[in-house]
């Protein structure tokens, strides 16, 4: 009897320390995502911490000290309940108010930013150890990570992707392998592609001096080097028109002309990338033109999942395997949390490899489609691909170890060009920083490349030009007035008279 006292005594301590470690916890746990999510749009963080105090101790104080009052009014106003021992302690009280309270917060903090609260905690979950590299702030990280991971079903319950509906192709494949043939190559010049948000006008520095000696040219990628020249596939300029009346017709001479798959492929890509023009009026008005094969061609008009289902269309009549795949894209002025996008697989001699048509035909400036073909997603490699697209089903990440959903926010938003040229980011290591009037960043820069810097205003305002050293590692310094700003670098092959393509971008906040 007295062994099961004890174990019994032991057991009641047990659930006691649970208890009240759940009613520090929970306030914590509260103001922990009140003050990311507040990070994440930039508001004010003392009001988390506010909300926090009001939730406990309080909160749940003056509740209890309101209800005290109303009982013994209540007694005084009948014999029964006068001299009546209390069940529960002040302390219990305190306790069930305690979890009352914050878990009414959290609730409602969750249904009123669901998308928000997601993208919040894996962007900034980490703010209050922003710049430190110690053990503590890795382990912050890990937990972020893994707490916003909890909340990725609101993310997906709240967040639409419209071209997601009758995707028919997306079968069962088991463990599809990246299988590049292609390494990351220093080709021609890639310039920013995506329909959203359009690509800053090319910079040149001035004052603008005398020509420079040119260096000697770059290297051409080969056939299993990324990215591609930028010129089209020749039978794309050689096809007949009537060859193009419908997708059988396309795909059957491409077929007929081209029977090395891996550039018939190309040819495919090419097509798509070329022929269809980004439908940028109805996505700015959010109202989609049909989206079908046959559709598409006749039209000539689409959004990207017209693009990806006329690729996938065509691969069906050559023979090639080319699939539909949805999921996420982050662009510059999407939010962090991405857009529904739309793309493409396909399996070439064994391998898979990424392909995105859309972001490969041109840019958008509002709503008109300003046509400029590229290949810089095309056969692009699954670490530059997965910096700006995360696929619905994880297997099309061809990646390994596979990234989650939050870890693919928390990246900053880098674009082809910059691993084309095999540099590499230092600092910072996130999509979204908040700063104290000074945003800094640093680059691994082995092939000596030259960079331009700019922060512009999101709400309007006069477009700042920041300091970039250069060398083998290049700071970029930019000092900013308060506000929200898009920090975007620039690349170019030499310093004077030289396109610089875009490069990367980073949301700062300055305080």
């Amino acid at each position: 009897m007295a062994a099961k006292r004890v174990v019994g005594l032991m057991l009641v301590s047990v659930l006691r320390a649970l208890w009240w470690a759940l009613v520090i916890l929970l306030p914590l746990l509260g103001v922990w995502l009140a003050s990311s999510i507040a990070a994440y749009l930039n508001g004010p963080r003392w009001l988390a911490f506010l909300a926090g105090v009001l939730l406990f101790p309080v909160g749940p104080i003056a509740w209890d000290r309101l209800a005290e009052r109303r009982r013994a009014k209540r007694a005084q106003e009948r014999a029964d309940l006068r001299g009546k021992e209390r069940i529960l302690t002040t302390g219990d009280r305190w306790v069930l108010r305690t979890l009352a309270l914050n878990t009414f917060f959290l609730t409602v903090l969750l249904l009123w930013y669901p998308t928000q609260a997601f993208a919040a905690l894996a962007t900034r979950g980490d703010w209050f150890v922003e710049g430190s590299e110690g053990s503590w702030a890795k382990r912050v990280r890990s937990f972020k990570l893994v707490a916003a991971g909890s909340l990725e079903f609101l993310y997906n319950a709240a967040h639409d992707n419209p071209f997601r509906e009758g995707n028919e192709q997306g079968e069962e494949i088991e463990d599809p392998q990246a299988g590049h043939g292609l390494a990351v190559g220093s080709a021609t010049p890639a310039q920013s592609s995506e329909p959203q948000p359009p690509p800053q006008p090319e910079r040149q520095p001035q004052p603008k001096p005398q020509p420079q000696p040119q260096p000697k040219p770059q290297p051409v990628a080969q056939r299993h080097e990324y990215p591609f020249p930028r010129t089209l596939h020749p039978l794309v300029n050689s096809i007949p028109k009537d060859s193009e009346v419908s997708v059988r017709a396309v795909g059957e001479y491409i077929k007929a002309h081209e029977p090395d798959a891996f550039m018939r492929v190309k040819a495919l890509h090419d097509y798509v990338a070329d022929r269809i023009a980004y439908d940028g009026p109805s996505y700015v008005a959010g109202k989609y033109p049909p989206w079908d094969a046959p559709t598409v061609l006749a039209t000539r008009l689409a959004v990207c999942a017209g693009y990806a289902r006329l690729l996938a269309a065509l691969g069906e009549v050559t023979g090639d395997k080319i699939l539909y795949v949805t999921g996420d894209a982050r662009v510059g002025n999407s939010p962090p949390s991405g857009n529904g996008h739309a793309w493409n697989v396909a399996q070439v001699d064994g391998s898979w490899y990424l392909l995105d048509p859309t972001w490969d035909s041109g840019s958008l400036s509002g709503a008109e489609f300003k046509k400029a073909y590229s290949t810089d997603y095309l056969f692009a490699p699954p670490e530059v691909m997965g910096i700006t697209h995360f696929p619905d089903e994880p297997k099309w990440q061809l990646r390994e170890p596979k990234i989650s959903r939050a870890e693919f926010l928390a990246q900053p938003v880098l674009r082809p060009w910059f691993f084309s040229n095999r540099l590499k980011l230092l600092e910072p290591r996130r999509a979204q920083v908040t700063v104290n009037r000074h945003f800094g960043a640093r680059v691994e820069n082995p092939l000596g490349r030259f960079f331009l810097a700019y922060a512009t205003p999101q709400h309007g305002g006069q477009e700042i030009r920041c300091d970039a050293t250069s060398g083998g590692t290049v700071d970029v310094h930019c000092d900013l007035p308060p506000g929200e700003y898009r920090v975007k670098l620039y690349v170019g092959l030499q310093r004077y008279n030289a396109t610089y393509s875009s490069a990367g971008e980073f949301a700062v906040f300055s305080n």
